[in-house]
């Protein structure tokens, strides 16, 4: 990452943090200082980031159609990055089901940790139910 040397300087303000993660958190200044420098030397320090960025953009992932779990995909309405993606991925999932979080970004469960856990224990809720009546 080009801009790793700037990472704990610049995650100590707030507009530095939203700088660096605008395009993944609804929110991004509230991220702890600590968390956002921790996240950005990660980040910087992956060799494979860069390549598996590209390919989340344009590869398709193969054998989709084989998955047999039960499957949510929560997508954030403000994220730039995946939105494209994840209805190519319902499409591939047999009865995958999918949710759009208004006003969530990239990762939704940084955003809002109650709106996620609230979409998937309801989920796994309605999962168990059709088991047990199946069973």
């Amino acid at each position: 990452m080009t801009m790793a040397p700037a990472a704990g300087f610049l995650s100590l303000s707030p507009v530095g943090r939203s700088v660096f993660f605008a395009g993944t958190r609804s929110l991004p200044w509230q991220l702890a200082p600590a968390d956002a420098t921790q996240l950005l030397t990660d980040y910087a320090d992956s060799p494979a980031y860069e390549a598996t960025n590209w390919a989340a953009l344009f590869d398709m992932p193969k054998h989709l159609s084989t998955i047999t779990a039960p499957t949510l995909l929560l997508q954030g309405t403000a994220d730039p990055l995946m939105s494209q993606q994840v209805n190519r991925y319902q499409a591939l999932i047999p009865g995958a089901q999918l949710v759009w979080l208004p006003g969530l970004n990239h990762v939704p469960i940084s955003d809002s940790p109650a709106t996620a856990a609230h979409r998937m224990l309801d989920f796994l809720s309605r999962v168990q139910a059709k088991a047990l009546v199946a069973a």
